[in-house]
């Protein structure tokens, strides 16, 4: 066994452990726009362990639209016998401070919201084929946006994501997200899970 299958073996196996309610949205996400409710514990390992998840299925490419983490850091966290399929659109980098580095694009301001739109088009045309689109996360996002112009957004990119055949999870925490934002988002998304109380709900069993 190959240093990268240990990898990946390692880290799927450990994600299991926190994150198995992302079973379901996975195995729903094709050519589907999925909206996925978490707590801020939970949305690191969801995402990692939905990237490696769909990159061994030897298939679709993946776009990671990343509000919340720097491109490097996630990139580590992905076995290096996929990573020919994950680009990353890191919206959390300053961009004059890092240097470019492959299959990692750079957006340097994250309420630009036609450059995020235009940097997933580049990362299509590279990748090619079938793509799952990964947003982390809406929260953050919002924060940058007024509602009206996020609408507009989500509106267009989910349109987009439709024509094209392609299929996408858009990650928000909960707890950070107005509710407002999350029925609007819902408005766009064919399936919408909420799994933010499992960490909570984990803990309360634990202590009866």
């Amino acid at each position: 066994m190959t240093n990268n299958q240990v990898f990946i073996r390692e880290n799927t196996n450990f994600c299991m452990q926190n994150v198995f309610f992302m079973k379901e949205p996975l195995i729903y996400a094709d050519k589907n726009i999925s909206f996925v409710a978490l707590n801020q514990r939970q949305l690191r390992s969801a995402i990692d362990f939905s990237i490696n998840t769909i990159l061994a299925k030897q298939k679709n490419g993946v776009i990671l639209v990343s509000f919340s983490e720097n491109g490097e850091e996630i990139m580590g966290n992905i076995s290096s016998d996929y990573a020919e399929r994950l680009i990353i659109i890191d919206a959390f980098s300053k961009e004059n401070e890092i240097p470019s580095i492959k299959n990692i694009i750079r957006v340097s301001n994250p309420s630009d919201l036609t450059s995020v739109q235009i940097s997933i088009e580049r990362a299509q045309k590279i990748l090619g084929g079938e793509k799952t689109i990964l947003i982390d996360a809406l929260n953050v996002l919002a924060v940058y946006n007024k509602k009206e112009i996020l609408g507009k957004f989500l509106h267009l990119f989910s349109n987009k994501t439709r024509f094209q055949g392609n299929s996408s999870i858009i990650f928000t925490v909960k707890e950070s997200t107005d509710q407002e934002i999350i029925d609007m988002v819902k408005e766009f998304s064919d399936r919408s899970y909420d799994y933010s109380d499992l960490f909570v709900s984990a803990i309360a069993l634990a202590e009866s």
